[in-house]
């Protein structure tokens, strides 16, 4: 390996082919959990499954794309399909509730298993988990305007 190439550009040839292959296999996973669902009809299901609005399209894209490698096709589709339908869905008759229960946990953590072990960050500030308890903000997340946390929270709601 010719040093000077690696000083000069600031990564090695395997640092470049390491990253060609994990950006190769995010596309991969991207397109085909577009042509399995579309984004809007996969946000729609899940807003309905978490019982909450939900508004970051890039955090559904991701977790699609997981749930798409994780799950077969037919599987997500039953699901849209059942939650779309009229009625309560029984996801445990349906042989769907490892898929919904996948689906709200990452919705909520905003974090994914990994297949090596341990989890990824999905994203941090948009899970909904935060929203859910109506006063958390993700720690280190000032939410507002500079010097936020100087003032006292607001505890009337709170029946404090």
């Amino acid at each position: 390996m010719d040093v000077s190439t690696t000083l000069q550009t600031g990564f090695s040839r395997r640092g470049f082919l390491a990253g060609a292959g994990a950006f190769s296999l995010a596309l991969s996973l991207q397109a085909r959990a577009q042509s399995t669902l579309a984004i809007d009809r996969f946000m729609t299901v899940s807003a309905r499954l978490c019982d909450t609005p939900l508004f970051s399209k890039t955090l559904g894209a991701d977790i699609l794309a997981i749930l798409t490698h994780e799950f077969s096709d037919a599987k997500l589709r039953s699901l849209v399909t059942l939650v779309e339908g009229d009625g309560e869905p029984d996801f445990g008759a349906e042989g769907l509730a490892p898929l919904v229960s996948h689906l709200v946990a990452y919705w909520y953590s905003g974090l994914a298993p990994v297949q090596t072990g341990g989890e990824r960050v999905l994203s941090y500030t948009d899970a909904v988990g935060w929203a859910a308890t109506g006063y958390a903000k993700p720690p280190s997340y000032c939410g507002v305007a500079f010097g936020e946390w100087a003032s006292a929270p607001d505890l009337s709601s709170t029946g404090n």
